[in-house]
């Protein structure tokens, strides 16, 4: 199968962001939002950072891996289904909640004071770690393993040792809270692609909608949850 030019530059796009993003935080103050700690120590700042990792890690997933195979990614998902998926599937999967729900949870983190909100994406990290390592232990190297080990694993566990527990922004408890919503947006992204999609009960076009709606749930979980350690600490 032969993928569009947005399926095939995407990331490249991405990887340019990053960069412009990475000038913005360590270049500035314009992403910091407590600039009497440690930017390492701001939340709201490192909401940000977490985009930043992700870029990276779909280079190594949709452009090139570090076996220098190009859409690795795509390729190892449809060993698994027998077939390619259309590339709205993965276009689903990455701008709903990368390119577009993780910035706007930074964004609207910030805006409301909600820093659970802001650093839900270290729930997500954590589990998509756990996929990636897995295969890794059982398979060996898959697209996305070097990224995620060496730039989102620790952004993620930094995050929840500094910004989660006793006197500290949020709760422990929380932090249970951020990989519980994680683990569920995993449950139901992979209850989609091996539940329907590899036994072809749905079409990818269903599948994908299944997906964007995931994402939307997950966003509003941030949002709810967060509120709710808002209102405790008060």
């Amino acid at each position: 199968m032969e993928f569009s030019i947005v399926m095939q530059q995407w990331a490249w796009v991405g990887l340019g962001a990053a960069i412009v993003m990475l000038i913005w935080l360590f270049g500035t103050d314009y992403l910091r939002v407590q600039k009497d700690r440690s930017r390492w120590r701001d939340p709201y700042w490192l909401s940000w950072l977490f985009m930043v990792g992700y870029m990276f890690h779909n280079v190594e997933e949709y452009a090139i891996d570090l076996t220098g195979a190009a859409q690795a990614f795509p390729a190892g998902i449809a060993a698994i289904l027998g077939r390619m998926p259309s590339e709205v599937f993965f276009e689903t999967v990455n701008f709903s909640l990368i390119w577009l729900g993780a910035p706007l949870a930074a964004y609207l983190g910030r805006k409301h004071n909600n820093p659970f909100m802001a650093t839900g994406m270290a729930g997500i990290i954590v589990v998509n770690c756990l996929t990636h390592v897995g295969s890794g232990i059982a398979q060996g190297y898959n697209a996305g393993l070097a990224t995620t080990v060496l730039l989102l694993v620790p952004i993620a566990i930094w995050c929840l040792c500094v910004c989660y527990g006793k006197g500290k922004e949020l709760p422990s408890k929380a932090a249970w809270a951020n990989i519980g919503i994680g683990l569920l947006y995993h449950i139901i992204m992979f209850g989609t692609t091996l539940g329907l999609m590899l036994p072809n009960r749905a079409n990818d076009y269903i599948c994908s909608l299944i997906l964007l709606l995931d994402a939307v749930l997950i966003f509003y979980l941030w949002w709810l949850v967060g509120r709710r350690f808002a209102r405790t600490k008060e």
